[in-house]
């Protein structure tokens, strides 16, 4: 406390002897390589400027170089400029050298001016595929922050060769933060309330607020899962999965991929959601990949605003950190998302019944369908052999010469969980690995 009034006197003495930051910056790009700058001095103290600094940063969309000049002028020419580059500038006022340095009392920084020499700069692509019959939809991207300045990000939709501002309301809502764990970038979400077959599907890109230079984009196409043709073979289970990535097997990290333990082999119905960090922490992240990447939502996370050291939680393309995940567990978020992904979807098959055909020596399967689907992918092979695989809209299905056995439910918006049944002594029953 006793040192406050002495630090109160040296910021009145700086201001004192130092002038107001420069104004109204501006930028003409001559050519691809040469820009000029202007600027008007400061409101205040403008005689005590002895010169002045330009600050230019050069950005690429992931690294960003700083460099500066020196002029005495209101005016500088850039020469040498990087073609396709993305550009920041500002100025400071610099009052005349004192106790042997050239900079000891300058002013504030000026506006920060962005420019490009060529085309803004696409830093980012990405694809969301999803039917028409779309209700709602989240994107998301990330940009490098612009120092300075009051970062925040705005979205706009491509219309040809002109840009709609997506303005926030009942139809938009975006979200926007920064993350302490990635301090040097923004990440954003755009959500699309009511969506609209009709106009709504295209390209949408995210910029920082007042900076056309560099942006992300994200291509919005409509996709009909129920219309594609079915896979060669069926999706491995999540105790496949875990099993494959994993050289050794520890029955305790595995709770995520399984029901009870690894030899009553049940369709996936996790137990213990989460396994424990002490024992499990270098398996977690192979259990998180295979568990939940019928599951990433991303984006939707993002629009939460949920931590980035949690968003491996959302979506296997980001790490889960075993050392971080526990902190995670408590985000309602994270399974607001999750549950918004799997509600689209189709459940699997239910009342699955087997009959014995004693004159054909095949098996007749009957089941009742999902209310959320009518499409089914029915794959069928001796063990060991090639997968056989047929479409059908109906609830029955009679084979020969097969032991196992896969029904997938299909709707507009992608596949169920697998449901597997397999052929031994004891008959027809349900597995969830061969």
């Amino acid at each position: 406390m006793s040192y406050i009034n002495e630090i109160f006197l040296c910021v009145i003495e700086s201001w004192t002897n130092a002038p107001t930051a420069p104004r109204n910056l501006t930028v003409v790009v001559n050519t691809e390589d040469r820009a000029t700058l202007n600027w008007n001095e400061p409101e205040e103290l403008p005689n005590l400027v002895d010169h002045y600094k330009v600050y230019l940063s050069a950005r690429t969309g992931k690294l960003e170089t700083e460099t500066f000049y020196t002029t005495k002028e209101k005016e500088f020419k850039l020469e040498g400029l990087l073609i396709q580059f993305g550009y920041t500038v500002h100025v400071v006022a610099i009052a005349a050298p004192f106790n042997g340095s050239d900079d000891w009392y300058k002013s504030q920084r000026s506006n920060t001016v962005g420019f490009v020499t060529g085309d803004e700069l696409l830093i980012s692509t990405a694809e969301i595929r999803t039917p028409s019959i779309t209700k709602n939809l989240t994107m998301h991207c990330s940009l490098r922050l612009i120092k300075g300045t009051e970062n925040d990000i705005e979205w706009v939709k491509v219309n040809g060769n002109e840009t709609e501002l997506l303005e926030e309301g009942e139809k938009y809502s975006v979200t926007s933060y920064v993350d302490k764990e990635r301090s040097e970038v923004m990440l954003s979400g755009l959500r699309i309330s009511g969506f609209n077959n009709e106009t709504d599907f295209g390209a949408y890109r995210c910029y920082m607020k007042n900076f056309r230079i560099e942006y992300g984009e994200v291509v919005v196409t409509e996709f009909n899962f129920m219309e594609q043709p079915p896979m060669d073979s069926p999706p491995e289970t999540v105790l496949e999965c875990c099993l494959r990535q994993s050289h050794t097997h520890r029955d305790r990290c595995y709770s995520i991929c399984y029901q009870d333990d690894q030899e009553k082999k049940t369709i996936f119905k996790p137990n213990d959601y989460f396994p424990r960090r002490k024992n499990c922490a270098k398996e977690v992240h192979t259990v998180f990949r295979c568990a939940l990447k019928s599951f990433n939502n991303v984006a939707c996370c993002i629009h939460a605003k949920i931590p980035f050291r949690c968003l491996g939680l959302c979506d296997t393309n980001f790490e889960a950190d075993p050392e971080k995940v526990p902190y995670c567990y408590n985000l309602k978020a994270f399974y607001t998302c999750k549950l918004e992904t799997v509600s689209v979807k189709p459940d699997p098959i239910t009342n699955i019944d087997v009959t014995h055909n004693l004159f054909s020596s095949g098996f007749k399967f009957t089941w009742t369908k999902s209310t959320d689907a009518d499409v089914h992918h029915i794959y069928y092979r001796i063990r060991g052999q090639p997968w056989h695989v047929l479409v059908t809209t109906g609830t029955i299905f009679n084979i020969r010469q097969a032991d196992e056995l896969v029904v997938l439910t299909v709707n507009e918006f992608g596949y169920s969980q697998p449901y597997r049944l397999a052929y031994d002594i004891n008959g027809w029953s349900e597995v969830d690995h061969w």
